[in-house]
């Protein structure tokens, strides 16, 4: 299995990297390479993860490896691994919280459901008398054919007996339909706003 070659955009870390720094990144790739891919083989987790956790780790590498004291007693291959120990744990961490927020969300949800379903019918009837008291009195503002179709409908009565009865066009009556609604609305919509 041949490394593949990552490529070195300055657009991923906050200050370009300098020629030199660069060419020590490069001459140590293929070990850090073999490193993280054998330290990621132990991990138990989807290879979707593993690629995520692969680039996470070489972007934190590309970072300080050109700053990495190769005199000191501690060996190249135990810093990687725990920098990939390091980037798992956070990749886990951030994971976990997502999943909690999203439980979360989950039971807010619930919970706003089953306030709706179980609200006590003795308010929903106050609530639904209330408004139809307030829509009486707004039907009462309504012009004299825009009440007459309400009425009429309310009664039951279709458009067309409906412009029989007002002996007026079809048009007339679907004009003072719909006159009617808008004028409803918005008075029950400023109601609910007052409230």
């Amino acid at each position: 299995m041949t490394p593949r070659k990552i490529p070195l955009k300055t657009s991923t870390i906050d200050t370009p990297l300098t020629l030199k720094e660069r060419q020590q990144f490069e001459f140590y790739y293929p070990r850090l390479h073999e490193i993280v891919h054998a330290q990621l083989r132990c991990y138990r987790m989807p290879q979707v993860d593993k690629e995520d956790l692969y680039q996470e780790t070489m972007l934190k590498l590309l970072r300080v490896i050109p700053h990495f004291e190769f005199k000191d007693r501690q060996p190249l291959d135990h810093y990687v691994r725990k920098v990939v120990k390091s980037v798992k744990n956070d990749y886990l961490r951030y994971a976990l919280k997502c999943e909690i927020r999203q439980e979360s969300l989950i039971n807010d949800r619930r919970t706003e459901y089953q306030e709706v379903t179980t609200q006590d019918p003795v308010v929903t009837f106050i609530t639904a008398e209330s408004e139809r008291v307030v829509l009486a009195q707004h039907i009462e503002t309504l012009s004299r054919i825009e009440r007459a179709v309400i009425y009429f409908i309310i009664q039951g009565f279709e458009i067309k007996e409906i412009a029989t009865l007002l002996n007026k066009d079809h048009k007339a009556i679907y004009n003072a339909i719909h006159r009617a609604k808008v004028k409803l609305r918005e008075a029950l919509v400023t109601t609910r706003d007052k409230v």
